[in-house]
């Protein structure tokens, strides 16, 4: 697998070669391909960047190449300072799926005509 790819995971460890994407930020010189590949779009300072931090997130792709199928993806923030934004991998949406109630009515979805 190239550096820089995300994989699913079912282990309570990381394997040996993986990170976890919890968001934690590690030294550019320390994972060089990884910064290489991955750079700032998940948040970074310059000197240091960061890993995707998916904890209670969903994988999302861009709207690449403008489909028009993400209308608000011009909306998206960064995941964490320094992050990309708009319709970039590394950018976030906001909560737009509010709680909320549906009421219906019951009615007879299927009518029977017996002979």
């Amino acid at each position: 697998m190239p550096v820089g790819s995300i994989m699913a995971y079912g282990g309570t460890t990381t394997p040996e070669g993986w990170l976890m994407c919890d968001g934690t930020s590690y030294s550019q010189s320390t994972y060089p391909d990884l910064f290489v590949a991955i750079g700032t779009a998940f948040g970074g300072d310059g000197s240091n960047f960061n890993v995707p931090d998916f904890k209670g997130r969903f994988l999302r792709g861009v709207d690449l190449p403008k489909s028009g199928l993400d209308p608000d993806s011009g909306a998206r923030t960064p995941m964490a300072t320094g992050g990309a934004t708009a319709d970039a991998a590394g950018s976030v949406q906001s909560d737009d799926f509010k709680s909320h109630t549906h009421t219906t009515t019951p009615t007879n979805f299927f009518n029977c005509a017996y002979a």
